[in-house]
C-alpha cells in the first residue's frame, strides 16, 4: 500500500441527482419563498448516483445525501457519502 501526500488530489465525481424525499415542508415552496422551514427545521432525503475519477481511485459513487434545514433558513453544510465500486489506480 502506498502513501498519499496531503492536498493530493484523489479522486473528483459528477453525479446525478435521482430523486427527493421531503420531510417538513416542500423544497419548491422553500426555494420560491412561499413557505419557511417549521420551527423544528426542515430535511430532505436527496439520492445521487454518478462516477468517480482521478489518479488515485476510479469508480462509481452512489448514495444519499441529507440538507437539513433549521427553522432559522439556515443549511449547514453535511459532507459525506458512500463511494461504491472504486478501485485504485
Amino acid at each position: 500500500m502506498g502513501t498519499i501526500d496531503v492536498g493530493e488530489l484523489l479522486y473528483e465525481y459528477t453525479v446525478t441527482l435521482t430523486g427527493m424525499t421531503e420531510y417538513g415542508v416542500s423544497f419548491e415552496a422553500l426555494m420560491a419563498g412561499t413557505a419557511a422551514p417549521p420551527p423544528e427545521g426542515a430535511r430532505f432525503d436527496i439520492p445521487f448516483d454518478g462516477a468517480s475519477n482521478g489518479p488515485k481511485l476510479t469508480g462509481r459513487v452512489t448514495g444519499v445525501d441529507c440538507l437539513r434545514v433549521h427553522a432559522d433558513d439556515v443549511a449547514p453544510p453535511h459532507p459525506g457519502s458512500p463511494i461504491a465500486g472504486l478501485r485504485n489506480t
